[in-house]
């Protein structure tokens, strides 16, 4: 069996990005693979790479030839700059789409699985005979969670997961194992507030509000689209406001405090809270950039449109309302239902559906990267696609039922690698 791996990027996007950011973020990913190859080829899993031509001067750097050796000695195709949009389109095209296919001088290679690490969506039309997957992040993916990993077999930003999980609830997924009590409870200490100004912040507005919620701006609004019905996240909050009750603030939460990438000035945000007493901005630049997450435990829960912060909401027993048009609708409630919503209790169909995922989709990266569990489960997504043998889910949850030493690993998380590396900082750099 032989598993493409894709990873591709715009080169001025790239370039930018390396200059700011160091060039591990963008090929760091392969890492994964990298401590997979040998273990899949045992197995008789071969891997090969699919990467974006401007990526290839990134492999050649001291840094990468050392951690990434085999990776590098592994079969790689390139895709030339000048395709790198039409990846994203989902509307096939049979000449372009023989074009890209002879430009990747691919000879007579027919890949069994092909494994996207964002929703390109013309592979589909590129590899027709294939079984598409994503690698995403699991909810729980970054400090001081455990690193969770997701091979998702269904969807494109995790759409279809969501929809088949909806159309084949049955008393198996809402009536599973609650896995969410003890993996808070393991977590809980390393979400304490350590920082007396954070503290004072949140108290100031319990002092002037009933509910406290966080709207977790993920990305500038490409990223919404079609998820939302407005261009800019300022949009999406003026809504969100609109709709919000008297009693009720929502902290905006930017991952920088950048108006301009929010599509709003400074004079803008000062009228925007003139208009709206439930606006309020989590004031300071902060050196951790996950700060939104931590803020969950100790708010009345989230609004998010596609964050995995949401998902979290749901751990925490916090409410969590999404977009009208957000692929989550159907397990959480609209923002537009924030009145009758926040006088309930949290939503058990978020909590179910958060509670499956944690045994059965998001998994310690550990768990993954062992070769016979990773290339079995490849294996399985391959033969259900072959077979037509129906829905997904049934067969992944019966594949970790089968095994549930699995499990375990996600309810007794090891965070030494974390505090090695991050140390106490996870949350004492929560300040203003």
């Amino acid at each position: 069996m032989i598993v493409l791996i894709t990873h591709v990027m715009a080169k001025d996007a790239l370039e930018a990005a390396a200059q700011r950011q160091g060039e591990e973020n963008y090929w760091g990913f392969l890492g994964f693979w990298e401590d997979c190859i040998a273990q899949l080829a045992e197995e008789g899993v071969e891997v090969r790479f699919l990467i974006s031509e401007c990526f290839l001067p990134y492999l050649e750097t001291e840094k990468a030839c050392s951690r990434l050796e085999k990776v590098k000695g592994c079969k790689v195709y390139c895709l030339p700059d000048e395709y790198f949009y039409d990846m994203w389109q989902d509307q096939p095209d049979a000449l372009r789409d023989a074009a890209i296919l002879k430009s990747l001088k691919l000879g007579d290679m027919q890949p069994d699985i092909v494994q996207m690490h964002d929703p390109l969506h013309k592979l589909r039309f590129l590899f027709p005979d294939a079984s598409i997957v994503g690698q995403e992040v699991g909810a729980y993916s970054r400090p001081p969670y455990p690193s969770t990993f997701f091979i998702d077999p269904l969807s494109f930003d995790c759409k279809g997961v969501v929809e088949e999980y909806c159309a084949i609830q049955d008393e198996n997924m809402t009536q599973a194992t609650d896995v969410l009590t003890p993996l808070r409870h393991a977590l809980e200490d390393k979400f304490k507030l350590q920082s007396p100004e954070i503290q004072a912040y949140l108290d100031d507005l319990r002092s002037r509000f009933r509910n406290v919620l966080v709207f977790a701006v993920q990305y500038p609004s490409p990223r919404y689209s079609p998820y939302t019905q407005y261009a800019t996240s300022i949009e999406i909050y003026r809504d969100i406001l609109e709709n919000t009750p008297a009693d009720t603030v929502v902290i905006l939460c930017p991952r920088a405090h950048n108006f301009q990438d929010m599509g709003m000035t400074e004079d803008g945000w000062t009228e925007l809270t003139r208009q709206y007493v439930g606006a309020a901005l989590f004031p300071g630049e902060l050196a951790f950039p996950y700060y939104t997450q931590m803020l969950v435990p100790h708010t009345d829960g989230v609004v998010a449109v596609t964050s995995t912060v949401g998902l979290q909401a749901a751990l925490w027993g916090k409410h969590w309302f999404t977009s009208p048009q957000s692929f989550y609708r159907g397990i959480t409630p609209s923002y537009k239902e924030m009145a009758e919503v926040l006088t309930q209790d949290g939503a058990p169909e978020a909590w179910g559906f958060v509670n499956w995922m944690s045994q059965y989709m998001w998994h310690p990266k550990m768990v993954l990267k062992r070769g016979s569990l990773l290339a079995d489960y490849l294996k399985l997504v391959r033969q259900v696609r072959q077979s037509g043998e129906g829905e997904i889910l049934p067969h992944i949850k019966k594949f970790f039922d089968a095994r549930p030493q699995f499990q375990s690993m996600l309810l007794n998380p090891d965070l030494t690698d974390l505090t090695r590396k991050h140390g106490s900082q996870v949350i004492d750099v929560m300040s203003i």
